[in-house]
């Protein structure tokens, strides 16, 4: 399963507040977290063409990426941890 916590989209220049409430998913025992960092872009730059933002349509934003090949996607696996016994408002504090 795989949930986005911001409950939405941004430009990739900074992170909004994580909600809380898709997390009461992992409160099974033995549940473990695996976080994963997604950034489109090169270097240090995020990429202008990816940002699903503001008033963007989905078809307007899909041809906008296929008019740009050279889209890159990095994913970062961050370490893993175990939620079971964890309050959903706390997990997303954790580092």
């Amino acid at each position: 399963m795989a949930i986005f916590p911001e409950g939405t989209t941004t430009d990739g220049m900074s992170i909004k507040r994580f909600h809380s409430r898709p997390f009461a998913a992992t409160r099974q025992p033995g549940m473990w977290i695996q976080p994963i960092a997604l950034r489109y872009g090169r270097n240090e730059t995020p990429d202008p063409n990816a940002p699903f933002v503001g008033d963007d349509k989905l078809v307007s934003h899909l041809l906008r990426l296929l008019r740009h090949p050279g889209l890159e996607v990095q994913l970062a696996l961050l370490p893993p941890f175990q939620a079971g016994d964890l309050d959903r408002r706390r997990i997303h504090l954790i580092p």
